[in-house]
């Protein structure tokens, strides 16, 4: 399948501008100020509103393989599931050049504290598919209105083949990862009972 080009080659944000996108992003995210269900807001795309719309033009100009390639190096690279966050705020990035995109490791998800995020998270498939999360933060920064979508692998199949073993292989070092985080949300729990104790 013959992969969509970025419409506007233009649009080619430098690594500051990316910190500066990952930071705005980090306020909703992660912050303590208000509850997880009240900071990010889910939205599907099958809303018939004006901002579900605006996601969706969004995605039409993206390059969803080279998206798809993108995720697949960050999860070898760091034997760890995530998930791709743009911002739709801005414009759609050029898609040549992986350093144009933001990775957030499962770790940053489990962060946010919202549970349904983080099992989304856990349980896709690196082999088949990428977590892309669409956003829109409020004007004060401290809300988010999120898409994420269980995005399937638009992967050639000579990139399915070359991915496929590393794939495979870092897999099995992310359920020892996984093990880890249940070990130490267990622990938390067990601290957290025997403190009310």
């Amino acid at each position: 399948m013959k992969c969509k080009k970025i419409r506007d080659s233009t649009n080619v944000p430098d690594i500051e501008q990316l910190h500066e996108r990952q930071n705005e992003l980090k306020k909703a995210f992660e912050g303590d100020h208000a509850p997880v269900s009240e900071r990010l807001i889910w939205r599907s795309l099958s809303d018939g509103d004006s901002n579900t719309q605006l996601v969706k033009r969004f995605i039409e100009q993206l390059d969803i393989e080279h998206i798809g390639q993108y995720a697949s190096d960050k999860f070898i690279e760091t034997r760890s599931k995530g998930a791709v966050p743009f911002s739709i705020k801005y414009p759609v990035p050029h898609a040549e050049g992986s350093d144009r995109f933001i990775w957030s490791p499962y770790h940053a998800i489990r962060k946010t504290g919202d549970a349904r995020l983080t099992k989304m998270v856990e349980e896709y498939d690196p082999e088949r598919s990428s977590i892309i999360i669409y956003a829109l933060t409020s004007p004060d920064g401290l809300s988010c209105e999120i898409w994420p979508v269980d995005t399937p692998l638009q992967l050639d199949p000579v990139h399915r083949m070359y991915f496929r073993p590393y794939l495979r292989d870092a897999k099995k070092d992310w359920e020892e990862v996984l093990k880890q985080a249940k070990e130490e949300i267990g622990q938390g729990s067990n601290a957290a009972s025997a403190g009310r104790g």
